[in-house]
This record gives C-alpha cells, structure tokens and sequence, in this order.
C-alpha cells in the first residue's frame, strides 16, 4: 500500500511539471497598473487626479518569445466591463538595470518606452498610432512645445 502511495504522489505531483519559461522576457511579464497619464501635459491620471473614471487602467505585459513581448493597454469601465485595448508587439535591449522597448513596426522619433525594475514608462510626441482619452476630452495644445505628447507612467502589480 504504501509503494502504491508513493507511486501515485509521483504521478500526480512529478509527471505533471509544466515547462515555464524564466526569461528576461518572462520575468518582464505581468500587470502595471496605469498611475500617471498625461497629455500635452494635463495630467489626466495621478496624484488625486481621475479624469477617465476608469474601473481598471492598466499595462499587460505579455511573453511572445524569448526576447519580444507583446504589450496591451486596457480600460474598462464599470457600465462598459469590455472595456477598450490597443496591443503591439515589442522587442528589447538591457541598457544596465532597464530594458529599453522598440517598436519594429513603428517609424517614430520622439518616442522612448521602457520597464526599469517596477515600473514602465513611455514617452511619445502627438501624433501616434492610439491615444486614450476621456469621453468628451479634446487634447488641449501644450503651453510649452517641450510637454507635447503622452506621458505614461505604471507600476507592476504584485502577484
């Protein structure tokens, strides 16, 4: 009886072993939680400010291979739970401890995006290929040229 117990715990527990990546691109994975959002610099999210009333605002970070990712932004509010999502593909460099993101598909110039620890950030000048705005909001031409574009900072939720 015995042997049979230990064969069965074995077979439950040993066989059933799902091969996880843990990559860089792995490890870059998971959920940052939008914290500062800001546009032509009017902050529309941060710092006691909530101008999308959004119930979740976040960055997914996904694995696509060992060195792209594929990175989504999500919203959802609580009348419209589907929320909107815009994703691209990413690939990714280590400059010390950041990991700076490239876009292949993008010809930009003014555009920085990277994960450093905790915490993603992007940088963009207008236009771009997607912009998330509050309902009725009109981007308000910045007071100094240096603060056009989009500015997102989030942090990655703990599991």
């Amino acid at each position: 009886m015995r042997y049979s117990s230990v064969l069965l715990f074995f077979f439950l527990y040993g066989c059933n072993k799902v091969n996880v990546p843990n990559d860089t691109a792995a490890q870059l994975s998971g959920r940052y939680n939008v914290k500062t959002y800001v546009v032509n610099g009017d902050t529309l999210l941060g710092d006691g400010i909530d101008k999308f009333g959004y119930s979740a605002f976040y960055i997914e970070v996904g694995r696509k291979s060992a060195d792209s990712l594929i990175v989504t932004i999500q919203t959802k509010r609580e009348e419209a739970p589907a929320g909107a999502t815009f994703f691209r593909t990413a690939g990714f460099k280590s400059r010390e401890d950041t990991y700076v993101l490239s876009y292949p598909n993008w010809e930009m110039q003014d555009y920085e995006s990277e994960i450093s620890g905790q915490i993603f950030q992007e940088k963009t000048t207008l236009p771009m290929s997607y912009l998330v705005l509050p309902p009725n909001y009109i981007p308000k031409s910045p007071a100094n040229p240096n603060l056009n574009g989009v500015v997102i900072v989030a942090g990655k939720q703990s599991n």
